[in-house]
């Protein structure tokens, strides 16, 4: 009789089991047409570790493409912002509006800024009308101006030895710092501290202070160009010093043969 009993009793176990064995085998077959599904190129059964590592490769491409997004967004509004410095850069106004520009510079002493070549130099002077090569072209440099003469297209140029004459760029040497003086005059400090400065003879130097001699009025140019050669009707040598040629012309329309 107890032989019997147990028998159905292990019967009716099996019984019971046998759902849940086939729950787990099927649970195990959507794992494997799960992986099939996501990789159908093979036709390994894929376990559900290897499920488990392509779901975390694919959170990684997704993680990798935000990033890539949020680095094109990076580069995007660096290039905004590029753009418009370089945009407000090219709208920045011009720090001396009343300076830079075609100018003709007048001295104290009512004569006008030149520079001509005298055979072996450079030199700069002053004469009594604002010609053509008497017209200069101010040009600003980051808070600063250079001085260009019209007609060789030279920059004033101020030396540690205290004078002036011309170069072919503005660099160090030709940017003068231009300073306003009380009677609408303007005064041009050079990268030595001196001051560009008209004597009264019509010699252009350099000075340590700025005072009468150092100020200047710029005027636009006009309209019609007055001729820029004097006329020499003295035989004065080439060489002679450009202090004693201005003494023996100035204020007499002559040409100097040094600027033909």
């Amino acid at each position: 009789m107890r032989p019997l009993l147990f028998a159905a009793v292990c019967t009716v176990a099996i019984v019971q089991s046998a759902p849940h064995t086939a729950e787990v085998k099927d649970e195990d077959r959507g794992v494997e047409a799960a992986a099939r599904t996501i990789d159908p190129t093979t036709s390994a059964t894929v376990n559900a570790d290897q499920l488990l590592t392509g779901v975390e490769a694919a959170q990684s491409e997704v993680a990798k493409g935000t990033n890539d997004d949020d680095d094109a967004d990076d580069v995007k509004l660096l290039t905004e912002d590029i753009e418009s410095d370089s945009k407000a850069k090219d709208d920045k106004p011009l720090l001396f509006p009343a300076v830079t520009g075609q100018r003709c510079v007048k001295s104290q002493y009512n004569a006008y800024l030149r520079g001509w070549d005298n055979g072996t130099d450079w030199h700069v002077g002053a004469v009594p009308q604002c010609g053509r090569c008497e017209q200069w072209t101010i040009e600003e440099h980051d808070g600063k101006v250079s001085l260009k003469e019209s007609c060789t297209g030279k920059y004033l140029r101020a030396n540690i030895e205290w004078y002036v004459d011309l170069a072919n760029e503005a660099k160090e040497n030709e940017v003068w710092t231009p300073i306003a003086n009380f009677d609408w005059t303007w005064s041009f400090k050079s990268a030595h501290g001196t001051y560009l400065r008209a004597q009264p003879h019509g010699r252009i130097s350099l000075q340590t202070r700025a005072s009468g001699d150092e100020s200047f009025t710029l005027q636009d140019w006009k309209g019609t160009h007055i001729t820029s050669k004097i006329e020499i009707q003295t035989n004065i040598s080439r060489a002679e010093p450009f202090n004693v040629y201005l003494l023996k012309t100035y204020g007499r329309r002559k040409v100097c043969r040094a600027c033909i």
